[in-house]
């Protein structure tokens, strides 16, 4: 039916190439219900008669541009889904579209790859069905940092002597700062011929150069600067994430795995929790109220939140990571952490779901109220896993002996 059709406004001043678009799209037809505009204003109008789902804009267009255009979508229909395709690569001017999209696809761009990325964006509507909360994580555009873990990385460029390594590992050290970082070392813009998820591997494709300029220029990282009793959660939360990613690469090596399932648990693993985090900043007092439930009941934290907020932080999470343009390999994990119902072996997903539990301290901090989890033994032992508990105990004891 036309109603169940992906609504995808495609934007460009040339005449020839939006005509060439069309052609190459036309086998969409069944699937997509497509628009064509030479210009801005004309997107605009587009959207005033009927929203869509996805609009995909070219970059250098006169009197509005594809950053304008699209920083306008974002602030007037924050659930689109916002995607720059272009030809135009001077390092500023892709600088201003990181902030108001999600993902950035070069030109001239493979048609099977603009299908699959539309495609996608439209699957991770199967992770969060809540519409409402879809709305309000599509319109964002980025997720504070910690207020410890931004200022050491503006020390860090600052100072002559910081590496590579230093400064991948700061960004390392915040949930924000990594899945920000890694969002754009992985576009389209730069062309790897593989996917990064190890931050100090993003410092050296992107280098201090562009680090620097997405702290001073695109102003894309943001210092959290709301409510100053949220601070000494988000430095908690980030903190744990941090042992979370860690212990989830060790894990999954012990277990033997291969390294991109390896790097693939630590990348999962450390922002598993972003989702928690666009929680606790902007619906704390519902998120709170889910805390007390599932303390007050002895339920899953997953449990209370679904009930009180409409989703999990989990599902949050994976569903922003991939909008960021996070493969699956990333967001599968991240989305089903603490339930492995999906699970039929001892995967990355597997690794996150122990090392989150074995990282829970018994002081009642603020973390742990944040996360409360639990562990699945069935799982394990389904896995001929269950004994090997102790072993990764002793492992997260000598990562962290002040833990």
């Amino acid at each position: 039916m036309r109603d169940a059709q992906t609504r995808v406004l495609f934007v460009d001043d040339d005449a020839n190439l939006l005509q060439g678009m069309k052609r190459m799209l036309r086998p969409q037809r069944d699937r997509w219900d497509m628009t064509f505009v030479n210009s801005g204003a004309a997107a605009l109008d587009a959207f005033a008669d009927s929203p869509f789902d996805v609009i995909v804009s070219d970059m250098r267009m006169p009197e509005m541009d594809g950053a304008a255009l699209l920083e306008e979508v974002s602030r007037r229909y924050p659930a689109a889904v916002r995607i720059v395709l272009s030809g135009f690569a001077e390092n500023e001017t892709v600088m201003r579209t990181i902030g108001p999209s999600h993902q950035y696809l070069a030109k001239p761009c493979d048609p099977d790859i603009l299908v699959s990325k539309i495609n996608e964006a439209m699957q991770l509507r199967n992770i969060l069905d809540n519409e409402e909360l879809r709305a309000f994580v599509t319109g964002l555009k980025v997720v504070p940092s910690s207020t410890s873990s931004y200022r050491a990385l503006v020390a860090e460029l600052n100072d002559p002597n910081a590496s590579t390594n230093t400064i991948g590992d700061t960004i390392a050290s915040d949930i924000s700062l990594a899945a920000q970082t890694l969002k754009l070392t992985n576009s389209a813009y730069f062309s790897l011929p593989t996917t990064v998820t190890n931050c100090r591997q993003a410092v050296q494709f992107l280098g201090f150069d562009t680090i620097r300029s997405l702290v001073t220029v695109a102003n894309f990282f943001h210092e959290f600067s709301g409510d100053p009793s949220l601070v000494p959660f988000i430095e908690a939360l980030v903190k744990r994430s941090l042992e979370i990613g860690a212990l989830s690469r060790e894990i999954a090596s012990l277990e033997g795995q291969e390294k991109p399932e390896v790097e693939s648990a630590l990348c999962a693993g450390m922002l598993a929790h972003i989702g928690t985090l666009v929680l606790y900043t902007n619906f704390r007092k519902e998120y709170e109220a889910a805390m007390q439930k599932a303390g007050a009941e002895g339920i899953p934290i997953e449990t209370a939140e679904r009930e009180i907020i409409g989703a999990t932080h989990a599902e949050l999470g994976a569903y922003l990571l991939g909008l960021w343009g996070f493969g699956f390999h990333i967001i599968d994990p991240i989305s089903n952490h603490h339930s492995l119902a999906k699970s039929t072996g001892f995967d990355a997903t597997s690794a996150i779901h122990v090392a989150q539990f074995l990282t829970m301290k018994d002081d009642g901090s603020a973390a742990d109220k944040m996360i409360c989890a639990t562990l699945d033994t069935a799982h394990l032992e389904a896995c001929e896993k269950l004994d090997r508990l102790e072993v990764w105990k002793t492992a997260f004891s000598n990562m962290f002996p002040e833990g």
